[in-house]
């Protein structure tokens, strides 16, 4: 009989300090090629938003309560930033929330557009890049299951470079486009 209450006393406290992306929905900046903003709930109870650039925007709970800075660790939700000490990152982005790591290309991703996202927990990001000769070099190619075509110089009709569909979204993962960004 003990042995089972430790047992349940160490799962429910490992599983509680776990946060999983439940959903996720990345907004897509049509006219670049980056992201306006990303959308997270984690564990069904918080949103979380972070900025194209891997800022913090905002945390609050899915009712709609803002939460403080204050409030991220009594609540479980450890947030760090990248610093001076992680030399081949930008300092002042985004490292993680919780156990979700966010990280970003750098000077070893040779092929790709270093300071772009590469990964927000378990949802890879992937880029166009050299080795896709026809496509628009550095436009966002992938994120998760969720993949991107753009119209290239096979269609005369369009502009190059500007974006063709979206296909595979699910409800976990979503991704849209915006023409215009709005602040």
């Amino acid at each position: 009989m003990k042995k089972l209450f430790l047992i349940l006393i160490l799962f429910f406290t490992l599983s509680a300090k776990s946060q999983t992306i439940t959903h996720a929905r990345f907004v897509l900046a049509q006219e670049s090629d980056s992201f306006q903003s990303i959308d997270l709930e984690i564990d069904d109870k918080f949103a979380i938003g972070i900025s194209g650039e891997g800022e913090l925007l905002y945390i609050e709970t899915l009712e709609g309560n803002e939460l403080f800075e204050g409030d991220y660790e009594r609540l479980g939700i450890a947030v760090k930033y990248y610093t001076n000490f992680d030399i081949h990152d930008i300092a002042g982005r985004l490292k993680s929330i919780g156990n979700i790591e966010i990280k970003f290309n750098n000077a070893f991703d040779i092929h790709d557009l270093k300071g772009t996202i590469k990964s927000i927990g378990d949802l890879e990001v992937k880029y166009y890049n050299v080795f896709d000769i026809h496509d628009p070099k550095g436009s966002v190619k992938s994120v998760g299951n969720v993949s991107f075509k753009y119209y290239t110089v096979f269609d005369p009709d369009r502009k190059f470079g500007e974006l063709k569909s979206i296909s595979s979204n699910t409800k976990r993962l979503s991704v849209i486009a915006r023409k215009k960004h709005y602040d």
